[in-house]
């Protein structure tokens, strides 16, 4: 699906469902024209929350376009008379007390997928001051080069330099600077630890989101909606592995290593879809 995909329904079908449509059609009509808004205003507060942690969104991101409600006031009191028999009304039940479970759980991983961007950035803050002491190192030795006659001061320099602004030491080696790295992985170790957890934790709703858009709510916008949310995750994955793994390898073996969104584990069993479906929130 695009991500400028349009989840209204045409107009004909539209009418069509209101006239001959099932209960439970008449139902995923009904519950859509407010899932468009429901998702909407969580995807964007989302928007909010990562400008607030200092991340910039526009380049990473784009905001799912609002759609139009496309019932009418009249449409709508319709189909909600519309579920008469006893049947009818418990598959509308069913299905509006599944969307609020839905919705409850939505606000949960977005929380969390929130937090995953600020790691991100701390990963990136820590690996950036990392760089800098590299860059450091490499412009210590081209100033040897040039000056060998102020090798000592410049050495000296690297004292002060250890003691004043190193994020992690720089050591004089026999053959140039080197940085120790040992500070570097006790920072990231915590961070990478998290971002397994989160990225974990998020691929799991992911999973249930699809299972219950799938069969219980096939709601278009929560699909949609959806499929936006596994891109961001996917990206922000591919980022801290690109810091961490394809710019840092090999790194200590007992460091925690955040695996690829293809390989991350999301098992989600019918026990954990009934569970989801029947929570009384």
């Amino acid at each position: 699906m695009s991500r400028r995909a349009n989840t209204s329904p045409e107009r004909e079908d539209i009418i069509r469902i209101m006239e001959e449509g099932t209960a439970k059609e008449r139902a995923v009509l009904l519950l859509s024209h407010y899932a468009n808004e429901n998702i909407h205003y969580n995807h964007n507060v989302a928007f909010d929350r990562y400008d607030a942690i200092g991340l910039k969104t526009s380049k990473k991101r784009k905001a799912i376009p609002e759609q139009k409600p496309f019932l009418t006031p009249e449409e709508i009191k319709e189909l909600i008379s519309s579920f008469k028999t006893t049947k009818d009304k418990r598959t509308y039940s069913t299905m509006r007390n599944i969307n609020k479970n839905f919705l409850f759980f939505a606000g949960s991983f977005t929380q969390e997928l929130t937090q995953l961007f600020a790691v991100s950035n701390s990963i990136w803050r820590v690996f950036s001051n990392q760089i800098a002491s590299i860059h450091t190192c490499r412009l210590l030795e081209e100033m040897i080069k040039i000056s060998p006659e102020k090798k000592e001061e410049i050495i000296n320099y690297v004292f002060m330099y250890n003691q004043a602004y190193g994020s992690y030491s720089i050591d004089l080696a026999p053959d140039g600077f080197s940085i120790d790295k040992t500070k570097y992985y006790r920072d990231l170790a915590p961070l990478m630890s998290k971002a397994v957890e989160l990225s974990k934790s998020c691929k799991e709703y992911i999973t249930m989101f699809t299972k219950i858009t799938s069969k219980d709510l096939p709601l278009p916008p929560y699909r949609s909606w959806n499929k936006y949310q596994e891109e961001d995750l996917k990206g922000i994955i591919t980022f801290i592995r690109y810091l961490t793994v394809d710019l840092d390898n090999p790194s200590p073996s007992d460091y925690p290593i955040l695996l690829s969104y293809e390989d991350i584990e999301a098992i989600i069993t019918d026990e954990d879809v009934e569970d989801f479906k029947s929570s009384e929130l």
